[in-house]
């Protein structure tokens, strides 16, 4: 085989590798980029470890949410952690 055709299945691999791993991710990225940015207080949210809470306080990316309405059980957490907000 000529250099050319291997160059071109290089070429050809890395154009597939773009298409299928790099733009989804920057649509996922993106997507819970604009989740962050809409979590206000009051939103119901649920973090990534499985914890339901309703957000009392935002300063920037710490959220002071509450676990326990009853209790008055609140904790911090970042911005980054939330995977839903319900």
């Amino acid at each position: 085989m000529s250099i050319q055709i291997i160059m071109l299945y290089v070429l050809i691999l890395l154009v597939i590798i773009y298409l299928l791993i790099v733009i989804p991710g920057k649509k996922k990225n993106r997507k819970m980029r604009e989740l962050h940015e809409a979590i206000k207080v009051g939103d119901e949210i649920v973090t990534m470890g499985g914890i339901i809470a309703t957000v009392k306080n935002r300063e920037n990316d710490i959220l002071t949410v509450e676990i326990d309405s009853e209790n008055n059980v609140c904790m911090k957490i970042l911005v980054y952690s939330v995977s839903v907000i319900r």
